[in-house]
């Protein structure tokens, strides 16, 4: 008896037939398209740290400026806790991204800030400061560690420029 199959088996094989190399190809196009959105996105988040990194350089560079300017100015330069620097009142307006500016003498006590302070309170010392003594050390500008600002309460980096 001669070997046959029904109509039904073949319309499975016809059916399987088209279906399988389109599954594999509905396959192969996700991943496909899988590689090309992760691609892109190594791109694109290659291009925001680029962005970032180039704001951070600017921001630097323009914060050593001035840090330079103000570390110039005749006021800053006497280094007197009673004749601040009037400019210093006027930073925090002008800069809000700061945290706080200060002069410091060369034994780290603070003379002036940017940030108000009580007028019969005692202004604190960065003496025993880690970035305070390796900026001292050096004797040019100086980026510090982060850390929380012992005036402000917030997390800060210390951008040192000498007078």
């Amino acid at each position: 008896m001669p070997f046959t199959w029904s109509i039904r088996r073949y319309l499975l094989i016809l059916v399987l037939a088209v279906t399988l190399p389109l599954a594999g190809l509905l396959i192969y196009s996700l991943h496909r398209n899988y590689l090309d959105v992760l691609s892109r996105s190594g791109l694109i988040t290659t291009h925001f740290t680029e962005i970032a990194a180039a704001d951070t350089a600017r921001f630097l560079h323009d914060t050593r400026q001035f840090l330079r300017g103000l570390a110039e100015r005749p006021q800053t330069r006497r280094l007197d806790a009673a004749h601040c620097d009037p400019l210093l009142a006027e930073i925090n307006a002008f800069f809000p991204q700061f945290a706080n500016t200060a002069v410091l003498d060369r034994d780290g006590q603070m003379l002036c800030s940017a940030r108000a302070t009580p007028s019969n309170a005692k202004l604190p010392s960065f003496a025993d400061i880690p970035w305070f003594q390796q900026a001292r050390s050096v004797n040019v500008p100086h980026l510090g560690a982060a850390h929380i600002g012992p005036v402000t309460g917030k997390w800060v980096v210390v951008i040192s420029e000498p007078i």
